[in-house]
């Protein structure tokens, strides 16, 4: 299916001046969720979002940093089947590691004092194939992160 020039009308809804709702614009008074806002924590960050096509997104943050500390995305009945994150901060609050915590890769990163960005140092990848025969085959790799590519 090809939509390359299809145009979608899209109303945005508010609560309490707050966007929590993205309906795709029909003549029909039953218009389809793009986006929705299902819950915030206590201090008003989105904990829980859903989208159009059955997808979810939920995070949550360190109530006292307010910090991210994990992330996980899926559909259907599966709370993981698409992402599952978790990260590390240090108590500057730079980000210092992300975990990819369903293929079982860890990314650490540095920060250098002076510099805004951060620098990927060092990937350890781990995936897994199943082989019909021997089962589980897993492989590793680690190496430096080469920013130019």
């Amino acid at each position: 299916m090809n939509t390359c020039g299809v145009r979608v009308k899209a109303k945005c809804l508010y609560t309490n001046g707050r966007l929590t709702q993205i309906r795709q614009f029909t003549r029909d008074s039953d218009d389809p969720d793009l986006w929705s806002l299902n819950l915030l924590d206590a201090s008003g960050r989105a904990t829980s979002k859903a989208y159009g096509n059955g997808m979810w997104l939920q995070s949550e943050f360190d109530p006292l940093t307010g910090l991210l500390t994990a992330r996980r995305s899926g559909a259907g009945q599966s709370e993981t089947n698409v992402q599952q994150l978790a990260y590390r901060w240090d108590e500057a609050g730079n980000l210092t590691a992300r975990l990819d915590l369903n293929p079982g890769r860890t990314e650490t990163l540095s920060t250098c004092s002076g510099e805004i960005s951060i620098r990927l140092l060092r990937t350890n990848c781990r995936w897994a194939r199943n082989r019909a025969i021997s089962g589980r085959k897993e492989r590793r790799s680690s190496g430096p992160y080469d920013p130019l590519g």
